[in-house]
């Protein structure tokens, strides 16, 4: 016997069809607001204050104060001048566990990308916005995984790709190697970096091993000279090779991030963050002869053009997969060196509320997915030991993230093969 719908009765049910069902199995993203963090507001042109005027090393006044850099608003020498406003794409691309997720935070001031001390943490391609007012720029960052030899499965294809399109989009890309010298695999990547002549900057991360006795692998560190020498022969055009130490956890905590920084920004006080690196090792820069750069060796890194986000954008992920990342990085934390790649994580609920005393609480209802039955039970741990540690971890991180109390509530299941299933692959946004 069949049975006829009112046409209002068909909307809704075909409304339940292609939107409800599909997100419960998580086949389309869910529509959470985009995070936001306050910022200074961004105007498309800004009057920029430079630094005091200092004689550079051979007694000269800093370039970066000249009308090069800008239109010249109080007459000759002044150092208050207006520019259009600059955006622009930098993919942060590199080996597995060279600190590329560490230096975004570390631009951001903010913990987004997940780190562990185990390599691939990263698997999406995590986009931070960096908005400044003050230097007429916004900077989109996209954190990518690292650099992979041989794809060994369907997962590790989907990664590269993604390090390719990020590559592919950027206006600058940022290559981050460490003191260990690790070379980057095959030629092909040293090529398509080539390609990008100078809108490239490569810096040596974990700078703060050098003089460490102790660092693991310390047998194993480089000396800078040696390093920088290296990677300006691999990329002669490369606009900068700078030491950092992004485990510093902020561009004023450490004299490479800060350099960094205003290179990127095309900071009228790039010249001065350049010195407090220390007199520059042959090879810093393309030009053997130069002692530091300034802005106008640099305000072509970026485009002229609005910002594409609105000022306070911190990224263009949701809640959701923010929270389901952490849950991962929790993973990575408490679990061996081969269980947590087996593993994905998915956010099925994020509810805001208030409690009894009118605080904001997120209730987060997440799922651990893994590969075999034999997973589960080191996932979950003795007597339920395992899975809680990892909640502890996810939430701490939460906690901090969202700056409200967190419930949690994590379970698992399994997957068979979600790592080698295109489908699937899709479906957990990797395709």
């Amino acid at each position: 016997m069949a049975y006829l719908l009112s046409p209002a009765a068909a909307v809704v049910v075909a409304t339940f069809l292609l939107l409800v069902v599909p997100s419960v199995y998580g086949l389309i993203p869910h529509t959470d607001f985009t995070f936001r963090r306050r910022f200074v507001p961004a105007r498309t042109s800004v009057l920029l204050h430079s630094a005091p005027a200092t004689p550079d090393y051979e007694g000269r006044l800093p370039s970066d104060l000249s009308p090069a850099s800008g239109e010249n608003v109080e007459g000759e020498g002044s150092s208050t001048f207006v520019r259009p406003f600059r955006c622009g794409f930098s993919a942060i691309v590199g080996l597995p566990n060279a600190g590329k997720s560490t230096l975004l935070n570390a631009l951001l001031s903010l913990r987004l990308s997940s780190t562990s001390r185990l390599p691939q943490t990263t698997r999406h391609a995590i986009l931070g916005a960096v908005t400044s007012s003050e230097h007429a720029t916004q900077i989109l960052f996209l954190d990518t995984p690292g650099i992979i030899a041989d794809p060994a499965y369907v997962l590790q294809e989907g990664m590269v790709n993604s390090v390719l399109r990020g590559m592919k989009g950027a206006d600058v890309a940022i290559l981050v190697t460490d003191v260990y010298g690790s070379d980057l695999p095959g030629t092909e990547w040293i090529e398509k970096l080539t390609i990008m002549g100078d809108r490239v900057v490569v810096v040596i991360n974990k700078v703060d091993l050098v003089h460490d006795a102790d660092a693991h692998d310390a047998e194993n560190v480089l000396p800078l000279p040696i390093l920088v020498q290296k990677w300006r022969a691999l990329l002669p055009d490369c606009r900068a090779i700078l030491p950092i130490s992004a485990a510093a956890g902020s561009v004023d905590a450490d004299p490479g991030l800060c350099a960094l920084s205003d290179l990127l920004l095309a900071s009228p006080s790039l010249s001065s963050s350049l010195r407090n690196i220390g007199r520059p090792l042959p090879g810093t820069y393309a030009d053997p002869d130069a002692l530091y750069i300034g802005v106008e060796d640099v305000l072509d890194f970026l485009p002229e053009g609005p910002p594409l986000y609105p000022e306070d954008t911190l990224t263009d992920r949701s809640e959701r997969f923010v929270a389901s990342e952490m849950v991962r990085e929790g993973i990575f934390e408490c679990l061996g060196a081969e269980v947590p790649y087996c593993c994905e994580a998915r956010v099925l609920a994020f509810q805001m509320k208030r409690d009894k005393e009118g605080k904001n609480r997120i209730d987060v209802e997440a799922v651990i997915f893994v590969e075999r039955e034999s997973q589960v039970a080191i996932v979950v741990g003795k007597k339920g030991s395992m899975i809680k540690k990892v909640g502890i971890e996810a939430r701490k991180l939460m906690e901090d993230f969202f700056e409200c109390q967190i419930y949690l509530d994590l379970r698992v299941k399994v997957d068979k093969g979600w790592r080698k299933n295109e489908n699937r692959l899709k479906d957990f946004g990797y395709m």
